[in-house]
């Protein structure tokens, strides 16, 4: 198999068993899995077990200029259990995997992008020959200037369903209409919320005259968006983006989001929507879930205290994962 740059894929020789994931985390294989799977497990060296994949975060860019992988990149990945070079059924090979959306964070900024030509990443597994690419310890080399004991939690909420235009990429998320409802209410559970938070958003409108939307969070934090109508006609149909904003609210282990479209009471046509809205909500160090994807925007070299409940955990550097 030969790609555009004349280049030879891994893919030309060896079997391969391709894993579909829909976000971003770790993901565990076990050899009962993989014996499903049809691997004769008890025929393969587990050192030469790998996991290939290219964590792009994101669409490929549309730039031609713009570096990109010409095939598939070796993941590290960890094992349990295989020390002895067999794969038996209860052995376990974890990897993280980077989900088909976009996430990043630019010093205090969250940059989120949906993939909208699909919804699935994709993975590869294959063995054989050359030992294949672990986990590595890694020794911090300075002291930690400061503790941290929260992170930052991206919450996103931006859902494709409404496209203006009928072309190009730019979709919408949720109508705000006389027939649809001019309020939408959304909840997200965040345990060991600090009350602290930041805030982008994005609306869109279809009104006569300027249209405006009220917006808050646990009806504490508010803020009201305003679209200015953009022609001499005074009609509006257009997007805005707002934020960040941060804010300081009572803390609580839920997330109440309320928006509503103020459309001109003699106009019933009006439509608004809610393009989207980002949330970095600080929470609590803890471990909630079976994992915890943290992050927390400062240069300083940091101790990231754990509770003493989580000392079985295992660490793995990578990018955060959005919630909605």
């Amino acid at each position: 198999m030969i790609n555009a740059m004349g280049q030879s894929s891994v893919l030309e020789s060896g079997d391969w068993w391709k894993v579909g994931i829909t976000e971003s985390g770790i993901y565990a294989i076990n050899g009962a899995t993989l014996s499903n799977w049809g691997i004769p497990i008890s025929d393969v060296d587990a050192t030469t077990f790998k996991v290939y994949g290219n964590s792009v975060n994101g669409i490929l860019p549309q730039e031609n200029e713009i570096v990109r992988p010409f095939d598939l990149v070796e993941n590290a990945i960890y094992a349990k259990g295989a020390d002895d070079g067999v794969i038996d059924e209860g052995d376990v090979f974890l990897f993280y995997a980077q989900g088909p959306n976009k996430l990043d964070f630019e010093e205090s900024n969250l940059i989120y992008e949906p993939n909208i030509y699909s919804d699935t990443a994709y993975y590869f597994i294959t063995f054989g020959g050359s030992e294949g690419k672990r986990v590595e310890n890694i020794q911090s080399n300075s002291p930690a200037t400061e503790i941290t004991t929260f992170y930052w939690d991206p919450i996103i909420h931006e859902p494709e369903n409404f496209n203006l235009l009928s072309s190009g990429r730019g979709w919408l998320g949720d109508k705000l209409s006389n027939s649809t409802g001019l309020t939408a209410s959304f909840n997200h559970d965040v345990a060991g919320f600090s009350g602290s938070l930041k805030v982008w958003l994005g609306v869109a409108a279809e009104s006569e005259g300027d249209a405006s939307f009220d917006f808050s969070v646990n009806e504490q934090f508010k803020t009201n968006l305003t679209i200015s109508k953009n022609n001499a006609n005074g009609y509006v149909i257009g997007t805005d983006n707002f934020g960040a904003y941060e804010a300081s609210i009572g803390g609580s282990d839920a997330l109440k989001v309320d928006i509503t479209f103020n459309r001109n009471p003699k106009v019933l046509t009006s439509i608004g929507y809610l393009d989207y809205y980002y949330i970095a909500a600080q929470r609590k160090l803890e471990l909630h879930e079976s994992e915890l994807i943290f992050w927390n925007h400062t240069n300083a070299k940091s101790t990231y205290q754990l509770p003493t409940d989580a000392n079985q955990c295992g660490m793995f550097q990578s990018h955060p994962s959005p919630r909605e």
